[in-house]
């Protein structure tokens, strides 16, 4: 983060600032922020105040601009990797676990686990879990293998949350993504090697 300005308490500005601020590492601020006169109005100053605010905001590096679309906030890292599998019983499963928590402790990060038990709707409700409540900045994933275009892999894509897919030998011809397959079971931790070095924590 950048130097932070010195704040007068008090000032209008402060008030939006800190206002503001609470509500990004709350998280009820995410993506896109709202723009300063919906700002403006919600804190009771004019534009120019709000907009001193949201600058302060971007020079802590808590938002960033991206120029003709908006003001964004930036996603506060949980330095936390898990792992979204079908279950933790299968014999691949406990070393895929075990892998990732491993490379994920080597790292210096923490590991959460979940399940989707093949249920799509499950896989989707997890996926928006972690990438929403901030629980993790990377995922490795084993996903459903139901029929049809994944609305979990469209989500992730759309959000652009670091993954890694789990998949199984006949996919590893032509893979179109940062893959291990599933019988590897030391790939679970070059998952977590290639998620660090893509930045996830």
């Amino acid at each position: 983060m950048a130097e932070q300005k010195k704040i007068r308490p008090g000032t209008k500005y402060a008030k939006v600032l800190e206002g503001v601020r609470v509500k990004i590492l709350s998280g009820e601020y995410s993506g896109l922020l709202p723009g300063v006169q919906v700002l403006g109005q919600e804190y009771d100053v004019n534009l120019m105040t709000a907009n001193k605010a949201v600058n302060m905001l971007v020079d802590e590096g808590l938002l960033f601009r991206i120029p003709r679309q908006g003001t964004y906030v930036k996603r506060v890292r949980s330095h936390t990797l898990a792992a979204l599998l079908p279950n933790p019983y299968g014999p691949l499963q406990g070393y895929l676990i075990h892998g990732v928590e491993g490379g994920a402790r080597a790292t210096g990060n923490h590991f959460i686990f979940q399940a989707h038990r093949e249920d799509p709707e499950q896989e989707l409700e997890a996926v928006k879990r972690l990438f929403n409540d901030n629980k993790a900045d990377g995922l490795v994933w084993w996903p459903c293998h139901s029929v049809g275009e994944s609305r979990s892999l469209a989500y992730v894509l759309e959000n652009d949350f670091p993954y890694v897919k789990v998949i199984s030998v006949e996919e590893q011809k032509n893979p179109e993504y940062s893959s291990v397959i599933s019988n590897d079971v030391g790939g679970a931790e070059m998952a977590v090697k290639h998620l660090v070095e893509q930045g996830c924590t």
